[in-house]
């Protein structure tokens, strides 16, 4: 590769990294980047009983949250800004029979009430605490607080019979700090 094409390759990283931060600096205008964070996480493990079943495969990633040092570090944080009120994390992974991969999703609220991959967010309050409606339950969460439910379904055909075993947990991870760039 020619010297000058590399220089302008690394000069346009150099602008858009930057850029792409805008949003997430102006979070930290209080001197603090933090907004309260939950995530719904839905893990679905497969036990193949008899026949042949191809598991789907599943991949994406749009965050990675680093729950030690409660920061968030996003893909694209074009959509977070100082006027929302929650980030909603969603995360699909699938083991074993049941196919593999993994694929999250970031989602804002900037207002309550709001409806968000099927959950209904009631209140975020000033301390973190979220009020919100999953499942037919009615779910109050403090920061460091999750709420799990286990389930397990047969999925039948001619051919196979798999039985799927799903963990769903909704963990309010409280306000937590924003990454300045995805890594």
């Amino acid at each position: 590769m020619q010297k000058w094409k590399l220089a302008i390759i690394i000069l346009a990283v150099g602008i858009a990294i930057p850029l792409a931060c805008i949003s997430l600096d102006q979070l930290s205008l209080s001197g603090e980047d933090s907004i309260v964070f939950i995530e719904h996480k839905n893990n679905t493990r497969g036990q193949l009983v008899y026949g042949n079943y191809t598991g789907k495969t599943i991949s994406g990633e749009e965050y990675v949250y680093d729950a030690e040092n409660s920061v968030l570090t996003c893909v694209d944080n074009s959509r977070i800004n100082s006027s929302l009120k929650l980030l909603v994390g969603t995360t699909q992974s699938l083991m074993q029979d049941a196919g593999y991969g993994i694929s999250t999703r970031l989602l804002g609220v900037s207002a309550c009430p709001a409806n968000t991959d099927g959950i209904n967010i009631d209140d975020v309050l000033d301390d973190g605490t979220v009020l919100l409606r999953y499942n037919g339950s009615s779910i109050r969460l403090s920061p460091g607080q999750r709420w799990v439910r286990v389930y397990s379904e047969n999925v039948e055909t001619d051919g196979y019979r798999v039985k799927l075993t799903n963990t769903e947990i909704i963990r309010n991870n409280g306000k937590i700090r924003l990454a300045s760039n995805y890594t």
